[in-house]
C-alpha cells in the first residue's frame, strides 16, 4: 500500500509451507521471487497493489492425475505472479461504519480431514459468511480471519483455519496494548454475544463488523478496542520494521508482454502477468 511492500517475507514464507504441504516447491530460488515481485510492482506504477502469487503442479493433462510418488517429485512446477491495483474484501467507506456478516447455517467449510486449511484456498460462500465445520464453531471466512472480542478477551478460531498474517500482525498489536488473545474454537453462540466483531485479512486489514444476521453487534457502533487495532495496523504499514519502499522512480517502464516469461534453470517457463493500468 502506498508504495511500500508489506509482509512480503512471512507470505513468501507461507506459501513456500503450504507448497511443502502439497508437494510443491518453488521453481525458482525464493529470492528471485523477491526481486521479480519487487521490479513487477516498481514497473507497474501501481502504488496501491494486490500482489499475487500461485504454484501449480505442473500437468500437462487430466490422466496425469494419478502419479507415483517419484512422478510427482519429477514435475517441473510453475510459478505465476500477478499484480493488480489492491482489491477491498470491503471497501474503505464501509468500514467507517461496520460490515453486516451472516452465520452460515447449512453450508459447511471443507472439513480439515479433507483438506489442510493452512494451505491457503478460497471456498466462497454469500458475502462476509462466516461457516462453521458442522460442529457449532466459527472457522473461518472466504479468504479471511473472524475475531471475536468479549470480556477484554479476543478469541480466534484455531486449529482448522489459515494462519493469516493479517491475523498474526492484529494478535501482534492486542499482546503489545494488554489483551488476552485466546487461538481456540470459537463457539457461534460467542459471536452472537461478542461487545464488538471483525474480520481480517490481507485484501481489506481489519474490517469492523456490526451487524450479525442483521441484529446488532452490541450497540452496532464500531468498538474502541477495533479501532484501536485498525489504527494501529494501517501504521504498520509505514513501519520499517514490517515494510519497505518501492523504487518506483529509478524503475525501467516495459509492456507486460516484454517481462511475463522467465526462464528457470531447467529452461521452464515461469509466467508472470503484470497489470499496469493505475487506480
Amino acid at each position: 500500500m502506498d508504495g511500500r511492500f508489506f509482509h512480503l517475507d512471512d507470505h513468501l514464507t507461507r506459501v513456500q509451507q503450504s507448497c511443502a504441504k502439497m508437494r510443491l516447491r518453488f521453481p525458482i530460488p525464493r529470492e528471485e521471487i523477491k526481486r521479480l515481485l519487487v521490479e513487477m510492482v516498481a514497473r507497474s506504477g501501481i502504488r496501491d497493489a494486490f500482489v499475487q502469487i500461485m504454484v501449480t503442479r505442473g500437468l500437462e493433462g487430466v490422466r496425469e492425475s494419478v502419479l507415483t510418488k517419484r512422478e510427482i517429485e519429477d514435475l517441473k512446477n510453475n510459478l505465476y505472479m500477478f499484480i493488480t491495483p489492491y482489491i477491498w474484501v470491503m471497501e474503505p467507506e464501509m468500514q467507517l461504519t461496520g460490515g453486516d456478516a451472516v452465520i452460515a447455517r447449512t453450508v459447511r467449510r471443507t472439513p480439515p480431514g479433507a483438506f489442510d486449511p493452512t494451505v491457503k484456498n478460497l471456498q466462497s460462500w454469500c458475502h462476509f459468511s462466516l461457516p462453521n465445520h458442522g460442529d457449532a464453531n466459527i472457522t473461518e471466512g472466504s479468504g479471511f480471519n473472524i475475531v471475536c472480542f468479549k470480556d477484554e478477551v479476543l478469541h480466534t478460531a484455531d486449529p482448522g483455519v489459515l494462519e493469516g498474517i493479517t491475523r498474526k500482525s492484529v494478535i501482534e498489536i492486542a499482546h503489545t496494548n494488554g489483551h488476552e488473545v485466546r487461538l481456540e474454537t470459537v463457539p457461534v453462540d460467542l459471536a452472537y454475544h461478542s461487545d464488538e466483531m471483525f474480520m481480517c485479512t490481507t485484501a481489506g486489514g481489519v474490517m469492523p463488523i456490526t451487524y450479525l444476521d442483521k441484529k446488532p453487534v452490541k450497540d452496532s457502533k464500531i468498538g474502541p478496542i477495533t479501532k484501536k487495532i485498525w489504527d494501529r495496523y494501517w501504521a504498520m504499514h509505514y513501519d520499517d520494521a514490517y515494510s519497505f519502499e518501492i523504487d518506483y522512480d529509478n524503475a525501467e517502464q516495459k509492456t507486460p508482454s516484454e517481462i511475463s516469461v522467465k526462464e528457470d534453470s531447467h529452461g521452464q517457463e515461469n509466467r508472470s502477468v503484470m497489470e499496469v493500468s493505475k487506480l
